[in-house]
């Protein structure tokens, strides 16, 4: 793309935009040297036949910015980290839309935000929008207009959440600092520990919006909770890092977690050069999975990132997830082999095992083994009475997991839930436990069946791809790859593609298949799908969208092969609109018909 003056940015604007509005999507993202990336859903897509080169770049800055209230900004540092609003007549309708300048991994970045805006005038939005979060930056300095220039500097401040972030009514005090500020590096350790156990526990208990995450970053003066689009800033804490109060947070709760091991790790050599994985736990019982990692801090060269996903207080049960009765049944049904869960981090794999865990627990009569790092879910003894639950945290009753998958087969279990495979140790362990006459349940970073097959092979050097096809063969029984979606009534649906393990599918891994029937795993599963209940990950998707529970886009966004999906969707019961396929099914009914006239002038001859 060629550079253009004032009149042809605002011409390209308005036919970007407008295309946009069409199809729904959330906002646009410029960069220069790299290609527009579009915003539908939640869900982020690159697209390559726009790039935007420097000049581009620059020319948009110069037009988006063109309507902010005083002098024009001559500087990078002028509109970094600020919020304001740009109007432009889209379709004979004057439109009102956020724009946002930041730095993202050091490069200038602009988002524009598209959903949600009104027919205001540009005018009277001279002040950003309350949703924005604006927060006050540092005053303009003299520099160049070049973005990429010396003076661009990382944001000092928050900054804005994605506009994809709707709160209906007040946001909770914690995040609007409503009811004060407090700045913990004040307190002396025990009133400190008082203060994180209250906190902690306030956080937990937070409906709007509901927190996944809790964030705290050496350089940063706040913390920052994940919610479903974004993250947002808690106002209410003051993080005084001059104080090193990120790393008096991170010692406490290690001392908390009574982990000889973590508490270890953190000593060596007088720094917290490492990552760990340790449990939080507050007085009344609310739990979080920590992980403690060493980074870059501005003002020490060490500092510490501290990451914590609030945990659930039980098991969610398999009613309450919506897993499909096939999948239920099967785990059920099992005695033996391996039992995986593919997706990729926060896609709920833990969640979906610790509900076919919980169901096991309450209708058969096993005694299970966890090992895990560290505990996320909790089973209560006194929610299974016919059953024994035995829960081991690496470095706190274990010294690894290992030993405590070694340490397994004299424990007289049947089943065992070994958490997340990370490489072929692992992945050996699991498969001597299968094969000794044990159920196993884990997860692997996958995003589909197919690519789970592909991880564990490579885990191990060629030499000995042969036996681990033969083992995955005949253990893996029943295959989950799971995604967590933006649907329609509610926020969020889980899709499964589904795969239970049959002759076919072995001859596939093995490499064994017949040479008249070389079929892939994606196939394979749609094959079985009504005769064995396999699914592939795009039937799933078919299905939710011919049930109204996710719209068009979010099924072609999350598609494995979107190509390949218009051209079979009447083979799978779909039919996409004219913007996802304004030839496609045309040209597949042509070659149906070519196909039944060939036959049939056969059949005469």
């Amino acid at each position: 793309m060629t550079a253009f003056d004032a009149d042809q940015s605002k011409d390209f604007l308005q036919r970007l935009f407008a295309s946009c509005l069409r199809q729904g999507i959330d906002a646009c993202s410029f960069r220069p040297e790299a290609p527009l990336v579009v915003r539908l859903g939640g869900q982020e897509r690159e697209n390559p036949k726009v790039p935007i080169d420097q000049d581009t770049f620059r020319a948009l800055v110069r037009e988006l910015t063109s309507q902010v209230e005083g002098p024009p900004p001559t500087s990078w540092t002028e509109i970094q980290d600020k919020t304001f609003s740009y109007s432009l007549v889209i379709e004979g309708r004057e439109r009102n839309f956020t724009v946002q300048p930041s730095l993202t991994a050091g490069r200038p970045t602009l988002v524009v935000f598209l959903a949600g805006q009104g027919t205001t005038p540009a005018k009277e939005m001279a002040s950003p929008r309350p949703d924005a979060l604006v927060v006050p930056t540092e005053p303009p300095s003299e520099a160049s207009m070049d973005p990429t220039g010396p003076d661009a500097k990382s944001p000092s401040q928050p900054t804005p959440p994605p506009s994809g972030i709707s709160f209906q009514g007040e946001l909770d005090p914690i995040f609007t600092g409503a009811a004060g500020c407090t700045n913990p590096a004040e307190f002396d350790d025990p009133a400190l520990a008082t203060w994180w156990n209250d906190f902690c526990e306030t956080l937990s208990a937070v409906k709007n919006p509901k927190p996944k995450d809790l964030v705290l970053n050496p350089n940063k003066p706040h913390p920052y909770v994940t919610v479903v689009g974004g993250m947002l800033p808690v106002r209410s804490v003051k993080l005084e890092q001059e104080r090193k109060i990120t790393e008096r947070l991170a010692r406490l709760m290690l001392a908390a977690s009574k982990n000889p091991e973590a508490q270890l790790a953190f000593e060596r050599q007088g720094v917290p050069s490492f990552e760990s994985d340790i449990a939080y736990r507050t007085g009344s019982g609310r739990r979080y999975r920590v992980n403690l990692a060493d980074c870059f801090d501005g003002l020490s060269e060490h500092g510490l990132h501290v990451t914590m996903r609030v945990l659930a207080e039980e098991p969610l049960t398999v009613d309450q997830l919506g897993l499909p009765k096939v999948v239920v049944d099967t785990v059920a049904s099992l005695r033996m082999g391996l039992v995986l869960i593919n997706g990729v981090t926060g896609s709920g794999k833990s969640t979906t095992m610790a509900a076919l865990l919980d169901y096991l627990l309450k209708t058969k009569s096993i005694n299970l083994l966890t090992i895990e790092n560290p505990i996320e879910v909790v089973f209560p003894a006194q929610r299974y009475p016919n059953s024994v639950v035995l829960q081991r945290e690496v470095g706190m009753h274990t010294v690894n997991a290992q030993t405590a998958m070694r340490s397994a087969v004299r424990q007289t279990l049947n089943v065992a839930m070994v958490g997340e495979i990370r490489n072929a140790s692992d992945m050996s362990l699991a498969f001597d436990l299968a094969i000794s006459g044990h159920l196993i349940l884990a997860t692997l970073h996958a995003n589909t069946i197919a690519e789970s097959v592909t991880r564990i092979v490579e885990m191990y050097p060629p030499s000995d791809e042969k036996k681990v096809r033969e083992v995955l063969a005949t253990q893996y029984k029943l295959g989950l790859a799971q995604i967590l979606v933006t649907g329609k009534p509610k926020p969020v649906e889980l899709v499964l593609e589904i795969m239970r393990m049959n002759a076919e599918v072995q001859a596939l891994i093995l490499g064994h298949q017949d040479q008249d029937r070389q079929l892939s795993m994606r196939e394979l599963l749609e094959a079985y799908s009504e005769v064995q209940g396999s699914k592939s990950l795009d039937q799933a998707l078919v299905e939710l969208y011919n049930q109204e529970r996710i719209d068009e886009d979010t099924l072609m966004f999350n598609s494995p092969d979107p190509d390949g999906l218009v051209l079979r969707q009447n083979k799978l019961g779909l039919s996409l609109s004219k913007r996802w396929d304004p030839t496609g099914a045309l040209v597949e009914a042509a070659l149906d018909r070519t196909f039944k006239l060939v036959s049939s002038e056969g059949e005469q001859k």
